[in-house]
């Protein structure tokens, strides 16, 4: 149903009878949306929405859209800011006090116009001061000119950045975002808490959960094999050995204790000597049994996680060099772990600080990675 039961001419009707106090004593030339219309010339074609309160007189109230959409057609006398304003729901028009439009309980918003384009923003440079004026510090600085009213404090909406350009001081605006969440959990059934299918005994102590849950053995077996085919065995070079589950799991061990002397390059890694300017013992790692050959030799071994015939690979498949480790991880994952009724979403990213794998290639070390990703302001932004 229209909200006016038949469509007045323009120029011999009022504003629409609506409340006393609907204005609110706005001020027209201190409103954020008022500005943009009278910088407007003409505001043809400005779309906007608000509440169906505003007809509320009307017979038609009750069988209203929640908000009505109009479309300003011109200006019937700007000094008293009378719009003619064609009302897209029903085709009618009518004349309408633009502080009687702007009243805060109407919640007006600029909408896109008919075309897509996007709502129109203050011009001019006078309009512009104005507008900035009263969105930061005005009276309805809680008004946004598109998204209708936001009463939170400014402070809570926008974040404000001093920088300097040159000799030039300027600032930089930045939106927040709040979050958005579940407020009501719907699900059905009992919440329960992430378990793990082994008997108890066998992840009790973080020694029992790293080499039982966290480490997976099925996987390791398999690069015993991938490994042993590439060693001769027969060398007298002892660091061409066939190798063994135990030493794959101690040259795993190895790989992580290297992460954590993060300064130090893999080389150092075996020396037994203090460095000058050194403030901790040197690394050792011969210690633990492995010598520095072998440990390189394991190393160059553990990118081919495949059958010694790359052929065998699908070349379509940008995974296929770590498919294997991809498959086996969510394999055991799925059989050892049942995750709680709650999950939370995470996300790292891991640094790529060689040349190889940025090109496509063939071969164990000229590979591309699956996703490689640029992310500026990460401390190591190329990565995966």
């Amino acid at each position: 149903m229209p909200p006016r039961a038949q469509a007045p001419a323009a120029d011999d009707t009022e504003a629409a009878d609506v409340d006393d106090d609907a204005d609110d004593d706005v001020i027209v030339s201190e409103h954020p949306i008022g500005i943009i219309i009278n910088s407007l010339d003409p505001p043809r074609g400005v779309r906007f929405q608000l509440s169906k309160e505003y007809f509320k007189a009307f017979p038609t109230y009750n069988t209203l859209p929640d908000m009505m959409t109009g479309e300003i057609d011109s200006w019937v006398r700007k000094s008293e800011q009378k719009l003619k304003v064609q009302w897209i729901d029903d085709q009618t028009n009518s004349v309408e006090f633009l502080s009687s439009l702007l009243a805060k309980k109407f919640n007006m918003k600029l909408i896109k116009y008919e075309n897509g384009k996007a709502p129109p923003k203050a011009k001019g440079m006078a309009a512009k001061r104005s507008y900035q004026t009263a969105t930061t510090s005005g009276r309805y600085a809680y008004h946004t000119p598109f998204d209708g009213v936001d009463e939170r404090p400014l402070s809570d909406k926008e974040i404000r950045v001093p920088y300097r350009e040159g000799t030039e001081e300027l600032i930089q605006v930045w939106e927040v975002r709040h979050p958005q969440a579940i407020a009501e959990d719907w699900r059905d059934g009992t919440n329960f808490k992430s378990t793990i299918n082994l008997p108890p005994g066998k992840y009790n102590t973080l020694e029992r959960m790293l080499f039982n849950v966290c480490l997976d053995i099925p996987f390791a077996k398999r690069c015993v094999s991938w490994m042993n085919e590439r060693l001769p065995g027969n060398s007298k070079d002892a660091d061409k050995r066939k190798t063994t589950l135990g030493e794959v799991v101690q040259f795993w061990g190895y790989m992580v204790a290297i992460c954590q002397v993060p300064n130090e390059p893999v080389e150092s890694m075996w020396r037994t000597k203090s460095a000058p300017g050194d403030l901790t013992p040197p690394p050792n790692f011969g210690v633990h049994g492995m010598t520095k050959n072998r440990f390189k030799k394991l190393r160059a071994l553990q990118g081919m996680m495949y059958q010694e015939d790359e052929a065998d690979l699908d070349p379509n498949d940008d995974w296929r060099y770590c498919r294997s480790v991809v498959d086996s991880f969510n394999d055991r994952r799925l059989k050892l772990v049942v995750p709680s009724y709650l999950l939370v979403a995470d996300e790292a990213m891991s640094a790529w600080l060689g040349q190889e794998g940025v090109v496509p290639g063939v071969g164990a070390n000229s590979k591309p990675i699956p996703f490689l990703s640029f992310i500026e302001r990460k401390p190591e932004p190329l990565g995966m």
